[in-house]
């Protein structure tokens, strides 16, 4: 945090840093946030809202009170965006830092509360007239943008279902999964040519313990010298395939190994255990032994 805060000051800026800066600052214009659009807009909408509700308010305490939140959610954003920025750099591999992944997801849900803590405030005033017009236009305005751009599937703020088919996929495999796990269960997630996505995605969809995988060489028994923790894992058994960019290798035995180690006890009765529109066979329960070498959970 401290060397991303200097690269922000100009102190020893990578080209890198300095490139995720320019996107960000950027993206904060022209990337679709919202259905009016980019960040601006988003800021744009919310503080129109909020000058609404300070219009509304009393004069004095309430008035300041309205003030005093939009400009601390303004403060908060700004923070937010700013740590976004190192993340993104120090976090994320080159190619992913530099298209900003997951931006939407990441910075939505705060534009959706700061929104939602806006008209909050301003259905708080609507006790006189002038508010209550407020309110009606708040509502009006809502309305026009629904007929301008459409009424999203997903909900109030965000675009439409289509958007989101990888999280609707994850869903529907983890739903068919549940119906067999529980809460104490622990699962090793395998998600071949994942960059990560689908496995945090698994990580809020099971209803179970998600154990992290490993990264490096494990190819024989005995010897972790040349593996480290990780999170998702890409299976190869040779380094030298160059199928993902991310790569954990090892053999059935190491697999099976680890799975104990973790202390794993579901994975499908058939080998590779592959989810598909048609379903699963039911999964079994049991310790990794010799039989399930090659059993683990894999979507």
């Amino acid at each position: 945090m401290v060397g991303g805060v200097k690269q922000l000051l100009g102190m020893g800026r990578t080209e890198k840093f300095a490139q995720i800066m320019a996107a960000m600052g950027s993206a904060f214009f022209t990337r679709r946030i919202c259905l009016l659009g980019g960040g601006i807009m988003a800021v744009a909408a919310i503080t129109m809202v909020a000058a609404a509700a300070w219009l509304a308010a009393d004069r004095g305490a309430p008035r300041r009170r309205v003030l005093a939140a939009h400009l601390g959610f303004a403060f908060c954003f700004a923070a937010l965006y700013l740590f976004h920025l190192i993340l993104y750099n120090y976090n994320f591999s080159d190619l992913e830092g530099l298209a900003l992944k997951d931006y939407d997801r990441y910075l939505a849900p705060y534009y959706q509360a700061w929104m939602l803590a806006m008209l909050c405030l301003l259905a708080r005033g609507a006790r006189e007239r002038l508010a209550q017009l407020a309110t009606g236009g708040a509502a009006a305005v809502i309305f026009a943008v629904f007929c301008w751009r459409g009424v999203p599937a997903a909900g109030f703020w965000s675009g439409a279902d289509s958007l989101y088919t990888l999280r609707a996929d994850v869903q529907n495999r983890a739903d068919t999964m549940n119906t067999v796990l529980g809460w104490p269960d622990r699962v090793l997630v395998i998600s071949q040519g994942d960059d990560a996505t689908r496995w945090y995605y698994y990580r809020y969809e099971l209803t179970a313990q998600v154990v992290n995988g490993f990264g490096g060489f494990y190819g024989r028994l005995g010897e972790t010298q040349d593996r480290w923790d990780s999170d998702f894992m890409n299976l190869v058994e040779s380094e030298n395939w160059t199928l993902y960019d991310y790569k954990a290798v090892c053999v059935p035995d190491t697999l099976v190994a680890y799975m104990a180690e973790k202390d794993c006890d579901y994975y499908p009765d058939r080998p590779r255990g592959r989810l598909s529109a048609a379903g699963i066979q039911p999964p079994v329960r049991g310790r990794a032994d010799q039989r399930h070498a090659r059993n683990a959970l894999s979507f």
